[in-house]
């Protein structure tokens, strides 16, 4: 056993299982989702499924994959970021067993208390 394991008095300590992210994801309220790569025009924007959003990123069910470091263009219409597209960088992606692609990104400008409230 590593001593990092260890406390002062030599007893072994318990894994932290306890979620370790930055920032508290939400899951979203019900809303369409638009989204395309940067730099390509699609013929139209493809949908996409949110599963959670933070401040600072947002987690998508995507039918596509891409490299980590590729920027998407995301719309959220019917809310007040429709007027102006939010950028987002992908950071992971895992295959689902749908043929589909979980997909964490983090956005380029993090989101106002104001407009996530508007997406939860």
């Amino acid at each position: 056993m590593s001593d990092s394991a260890l406390n002062s008095a030599n007893v072994p300590q318990p894994r932290q299982t306890a979620e370790r992210r930055a920032w508290v994801r939400y899951p979203p309220r019900r809303l369409q989702l638009l989204w395309h790569l940067l730099g390509v025009k699609p013929p139209e924007p493809r949908a996409a499924q949110i599963e959670d959003i933070s401040l600072q990123g947002v987690g998508l069910v995507l039918d596509r994959s891409f490299p980590p470091g590729s920027v998407l263009i995301l719309r959220f219409p019917g809310t007040t970021l429709e007027a102006r597209p939010v950028l987002v960088r992908v950071k992971h992606l895992k295959p689902l067993a749908d043929g589909q692609f979980q997909v964490g990104c983090t956005f380029v400008v993090p989101l106002t208390e104001t407009q996530l409230a508007e997406l939860i």
